[in-house]
């Protein structure tokens, strides 16, 4: 004897609502913390360029320093030396600042 299909039972309206809301709200909260975590990276990137910037800077002012404290070494090495930590101090500020300002 042949077995009787059985139709396919219909999902009762409860559950199907259930299930619309469960995607909604994980979508909407997958959403908010999407946008959060895209901020957040655009800020740590900023920050750590300004922190990149500031190290350079403090360790070619360090040089400089040394160069001038060894009185045989040319003066244009510390110049030159100096006004790339100076730059460096100038980037990292600028960075930093506009980090701040989004």
């Amino acid at each position: 004897m042949a077995k009787a299909k059985q139709a396919p039972q219909a999902p009762s309206m409860f559950g199907n609502l259930f299930d619309g809301f469960k995607e909604n709200i994980i979508g909407a909260v997958g959403k908010i913390i999407k946008e959060k975590i895209v901020k957040m990276e655009k800020m740590v990137i900023e920050i750590a360029l300004s922190l990149v910037f500031f190290i350079m800077g403090i360790l070619f002012i360090l040089i400089a320093i040394m160069f001038f404290l060894k009185k045989y070494v040319h003066l244009s090495y510390f110049g030159s030396f100096l006004v790339v930590g100076v730059i460096a101090f100038i980037i990292a500020l600028v960075v930093y600042k506009f980090a701040n300002k989004s």
